[in-house]
Parts: structure tokens; sequence; C-alpha cells
């Protein structure tokens, strides 16, 4: 890891992160949308559906109990406004996060806010952070928690931080139901994370992302996620719509798959996503290839690895699933496109060196 090693770079980064943050939630808060959009009716019926509490009735807990919080304290005319808020707020926070992360890695301020902001400004996030939904929040929370978890690992023994991990993961899983796509990532992240900060490690050597670890990581997260939904929404869930009728989430999946096409591929992460797939795209050449893989940091490179390995799983459920859904399905993902994305820079500079003294 690269933190700051004078006490006034660290509150300069704190500072930058903070004031990203506000900076994109007044961006977002002037772009606020009346439309409602997907699952949006469905929201706001939690308010009077039939009395019931709000983590019996919806399938993403997270958002509504955040709703109501800034229904209560900001004056507020509409309901609906509070559900954005309680989307662009993540997402603003998320961007900061985002920030930090890269600057631990390694990443220079520039490099760092441009990679937090080019993701914050994509149509995806800037579209979900507007509008009644919660993927925008899905984003924020996993930012954060990544964040949270990076932090909180060299403070930490091997198994307290396993727990710890574990219960990030639960707070990333009630921000959104499909997070379960998301633990072979989070298994990734936990593993890098621990190896990252041991007190061992060899310097310059790039920190072990796939190990014994991982497995336990993944366990722990899987354990997190059933106890964050408990067993009954599992196998029962009631969305809040009129229909009185429940499913299983396996029966909510294989009743929506649509055929793969490059259409979807398009709509749904291409053009959502726009220019903020470059320098990742980019980043994963440079990572793929083994020569120019050898001109990323050590940390840079293990976390590429978290980032496209452990991305690859939910893009593959996701490109098998292909339910059109203008990107929202990739929140989960946008703050490791994000940090991914600051890491480009140095390590592109170090690849053209090594090439042209090479020539």
């Amino acid at each position: 890891m690269h933190p700051p090693s004078a006490p006034a770079d660290r509150r300069a980064d704190r500072i930058v992160a903070v004031l990203l943050a506000i900076g994109v939630l007044v961006a977002y808060t002037a772009t606020t949308q009346g439309r409602l959009w997907g699952d949006g009716p469905e929201m706001l019926r939690l308010l009077e559906w039939e009395g019931r509490p709000w983590w019996r009735t919806w399938a993403h807990p997270l958002h509504t109990p955040l709703a109501a919080a800034f229904a209560k304290v900001a004056p507020l005319e509409r309901a609906h406004d509070a559900f954005v808020l309680a989307s662009s707020v993540p997402a603003a926070l998320g961007t900061g996060a985002c920030y930090l992360i890269a600057r631990t890695l390694g990443a220079g301020r520039v490099a760092g806010a441009a990679g937090a902001l080019l993701v914050a400004a994509s149509p995806v996030l800037w579209y979900f952070a507007t509008v009644l939904e919660v993927h925008a929040t899905h984003a924020g929370v996993v930012a954060v928690c990544a964040l949270a978890s990076l932090a909180l690992a060299p403070r930490l023994g091997p198994r307290a931080f396993v727990a710890v991990h574990a219960l990030l993961f639960g707070v990333v899983s009630l921000s959104h139901l499909t997070a379960a796509t998301l633990v072979p990532l989070w298994a990734l992240l936990g593993s890098f994370a621990s190896r990252a900060f041991a007190s061992g490690r060899t310097s310059g050597a790039a920190p072990r992302v796939v190990s014994r670890a991982t497995l336990v990581h993944g366990a722990a997260a899987i354990g997190a996620y059933a106890l964050a939904y408990g067993i009954a929404q599992l196998t029962h869930h009631r969305f809040a719509a009129a229909d009185p009728r429940g499913g299983s989430i396996a029966d909510l999946v294989l009743d929506s798959i649509e055929p793969f096409s490059i259409g979807y591929f398009v709509d749904d992460w291409i053009e959502p996503l726009s220019w903020s797939l470059v320098p990742f795209g980019l980043f994963a050449l440079l990572w793929a290839l083994p020569r120019t893989r050898r001109a990323l940091e050590p940390d840079a490179r293990a976390f590429g690895a978290v980032a496209l390995v452990g991305g690859f799983f939910p893009f593959a459920f996701y490109a098998a699933w292909s339910l059109p859904n203008d990107g929202g399905y990739a929140a989960g993902l946008l703050p490791f496109v994000a940090v991914t994305a600051a890491l480009f820079r140095p390590g592109a500079r170090d690849a053209a060196r090594r090439w042209c003294s090479a020539s």
C-alpha cells in the first residue's frame, strides 16, 4: 500500500475527497429528475403499502430507511425527493471514497480525482443518481465499504479482519439484492487487503490475491449475504406492488432471462459506462500483457486482478441474464472501474519507458 506518509498529505487527501463528494452532490441535486423509472412507482408505494415494515416488502432494504431519514432531516416537499437523495448522496460519497482508494494504491492526486470523476460523470451513474432508483446507492455503498475494508485491514488481526470484511459485505448486500454476484470480487478484495498489509510482505512484490484466504473471505461473504436478507427474504420475497403473490429469487431471474445480443452489450455496458471504459480498458490491456503488467506498481497489479478477475463473474452473470436495465446492473463494478482508471496513467508511463528501452 502507498498511503501518504506525512499527516499533511493525509489531511489534504481527505479535503480533496470531501470537495469531490460535495461538488458531485451539488451537480446531482441540480439535475434531479422528476420522472419515475423502473421500480420507482413500487418504491413510492412502500410509504403506505399495507403498513408492512420496509425490510419485508422490498428486495433492496437499505434504500428505503435512507430515504426516510432524509425525509425527516431535510425540508423536502415531496417524498420522491427523499428517495432520490438516498441515491445521490451515497453516489457522491462513493466518488470521494474512490479517490481515497486510488491514492492508497499509489495514484497521484490528479489521476485519482480524474478516475473518480470519470465514473461520477458517466451516463449510468449520473442518471441513476438523479432518478428514483437503487443502483447509484449500490455503487456508493460498494465504494465506501471497500475503502473501509482497506483502511481497517492494517488495524485488525487476520480473524477479526475476516469478520469485519464480511460484515461490510452484509452492508453492501442490503444496498442491492444482486450483491450476490459480487461475492468472488469481495473475496479477492479481502485477500488482497489482508496480504497487502502483511508485516512480512516482501518490498516491491505484488500481494497474492488468489489463495486459501480467498476461499475464507468468500465463505464469510456468502454467510453475510444470507444473514443480511434472512432465509425468509431469500425464499419468498414480495415487492411493494398490488400483486399479492410472492416468488423465489430464482423464479424472478429465470422468468426474465433474455437472449444475449450485441445490442444488449452496447445498450447496457458500452453506452452507460461510456468514456470511463477508455482508461479502464487500457488498464486491462496493460494488465493482460505480461511484459507491460510488470510496469504496473505491485499494488496496482494485484488490484487489477481483483477488479478484472472478480469483475468477470458479475459481468458473465448479467450477460447470460441479458435483462435490459440501462446499465444499472454495472453499478457494483463502478468503483473498481474508477480506481483502475486512476491507476492507468502511471502504469502506461512506465510501460512506455520499458518499450522504448527495449527497442
